[in-house]
């Protein structure tokens, strides 16, 4: 017999982490421990399925009262780029369209050339046109 720990038998593709958010919340509702929900995850879907920490912290998620299995919005390091940074670059450069990124930096000494870079080449579109 195999260990726990193994792959089993029959391949099955480790499903998304919002499924196995749901699986998770499955088993905390059936009162399994976070111990035990980590130990099924792994018997069907692998070691490399999830964590056991990260098992737990979605059991406290859901003992504290959550019931969403989605990320939460506004997670993660909000932008830099504001629509006022992006209106005064833009009108800039519409008044003098050669101007070139150090010239730009030069004009918004606050604003980092790579920031002023990812304005002009990602959020206006920009690009050369010649040179």
């Amino acid at each position: 017999m195999e260990s726990s720990t193994s792959r089993p038998a029959t391949s099955i593709p480790i499903p998304s982490r919002v499924v196995l958010r749901g699986i998770i919340q499955f088993l905390f509702a059936q009162d399994f421990k976070s111990v035990d929900i980590h130990k099924q995850l792994v018997s069907v879907y692998g070691e490399s399925v999830m964590s056991e920490s990260m098992v737990r912290r979605w059991v406290r998620e859901f003992k504290a009262g959550r019931h969403s299995l989605e990320d939460e919005s506004g997670r993660g390091r909000p932008s830099l780029i504001t629509d006022e940074l992006t209106t005064k670059i833009e009108n800039a450069i519409r008044n003098d369209r050669r101007l070139t990124l150090d010239e730009l930096h030069n004009l918004f000494p606050e604003i980092s050339r790579s920031l002023i870079h990812e304005i002009v080449s990602e959020k206006l579109e920009f690009r050369k046109v010649c040179a």
